[in-house]
């Protein structure tokens, strides 16, 4: 009784916090995430995408009472470089997803996306002056394989340099043109996962002398040994500015810019978390690789902000974490009961809308045994825990409007 009085009077405490969002929607003019019914994260394997099959598990959503999907690209199934599959932000690429925007909108479904090919950001055809590197070694550190077009090589890009972001959003913002058109679309960065020791960018240097008087360079190869806190308090400084100014205000300056608006993680990132997550429109929090109460966070910059929508990623990992490849601890035999304990946990942590982690892309004639994400609750028409998805679904939906009741204000 204790623990229930608790959880309801930290729903209370939140939902006093943020504004309600309109209820009604139409299709191709709906407001995203209107009724608190939870998303789904929809992975594509790299692989050629049926129409057929994107209709099929979109209208199987909206029956189990999703509220819509955010497209999320990845590697071929197991990883097999002989997969077909469309070029990457090809035209015919470009078609199902076009589509499957499309039919959202006929279904009254959001339609998010992931901004690249899994994470970080990555790309085939940026010259490497606009890769990541930290201060004394470049090599091997912006190479990545895991993508749509695996095993073929990708390279991160420079997160503190805003040109390396144009350049990157411009080839995404061709692939995607049609896709934007309709209702509004969230753009998704996820967590930060660039590696961040001695991280460094052309200029930064200059910068430091700048603003604090003295060379950082001296200080590089010791900067995180005791005696030199000051200076590592000065590092850090700059270095949140720049992912700031130079990748999170712009990101959100271009999804703006495309008719959508900015949807994000800034866990792990090297900067003023409260000031980052408050450049986005949408802060989105996770569980449970992070603990429930992180999301206050981001819960605490829509509420300094005016925004009334907190998201959450949710049910990542939840028995347990493991590398990419195979499935994860208990896969396919989760427990409602379970994933009930972290969304409460996160509802009274400040959330107020779900996106399930989440469903792979699986046709009308596959398995789970042939499409699944390895880090992930399975989501699908054979789920382990299907005769109680729709019931848990609309438990969500109606715990996320009522923690959108009240204003905001700071």
């Amino acid at each position: 009784m204790k623990r229930l009085l608790l959880f309801c009077s930290s729903v209370i405490l939140f939902a006093a916090s943020f504004s309600c969002a309109p209820a009604t929607e139409t299709p191709a003019t709906h407001e995203p995430y209107a009724e608190g019914k939870p998303y789904t994260r929809w992975w594509w394997f790299a692989a050629d995408i049926s129409k057929e099959d994107v209709r099929y598990q979109l209208e199987w959503l909206k029956e189990q009472g999703f509220g819509g999907v955010e497209i999320a690209w990845v590697y071929p199934m197991e990883g097999n470089p002989d997969t077909p599959r469309p070029a990457w932000l090809s035209e015919e690429w470009a078609e199902p997803v076009n589509y499957a925007k499309q039919v959202a909108d006929e279904l009254g479904l959001g339609c998010d996306f992931t901004y690249g090919t899994l994470w970080p950001f990555s790309s085939y055809t940026l010259p490497e002056k606009y890769w990541t590197r930290s201060y004394y070694n470049n090599e091997g550190e912006a190479d990545r394989t895991i993508t749509w077009e695996h095993p073929r090589m990708a390279h991160i890009i420079n997160h503190l340099d805003r040109e390396a972001f144009r350049l990157y959003a411009e080839e995404m913002n061709a692939g995607l043109k049609d896709a934007f058109k309709g209702s509004p679309s969230g753009v998704f960065v996820d967590s930060w996962e660039v590696e961040t020791r001695q991280l460094w960018t052309e200029g930064f240097g200059e910068k430091f002398f700048e603003r604090f008087g003295y060379k950082i360079e001296p200080y590089m190869n010791d900067l995180y040994k005791a005696g030199n806190e000051d200076v590592f308090y000065d590092y850090m400084s700059l270095m949140s500015d720049y992912v700031i100014d130079e990748f999170y205000r712009p990101f959100t300056e271009n999804a703006r810019s495309q008719g959508g608006f900015s949807r994000s993680q800034c866990g792990g990132a090297p900067t003023d978390l409260l000031a980052a997550f408050m450049e986005i429109d949408v802060p989105e929090t996770e569980a449970i690789l992070y603990e429930p109460n992180y999301g206050r966070i981001p819960a605490s910059a829509a509420a300094l902000t005016g925004g009334d929508v907190v998201t959450s990623e949710t049910f990542t990992c939840i028995y347990g974490w493991k590398k990419w490849g195979g499935k994860g601890p208990y896969q396919e035999q989760e427990q409602v009961a379970d994933m009930r304990l972290v969304a409460d946990a996160l509802f009274a942590n400040g959330t107020n809308q779900i996106i399930w982690h989440g469903m792979p892309f699986i046709g009308k004639n596959q398995t789970k045994e042939e499409n699944y994400f390895y880090a992930s609750v399975y989501v699908g028409r054979d789920s382990y825990f299907i005769d109680q998805l729709k019931d848990f679904n609309d438990y969500m939906a109606r715990v996320s409007r009522y923690m959108r009741r009240g204003e905001t204000y700071s």
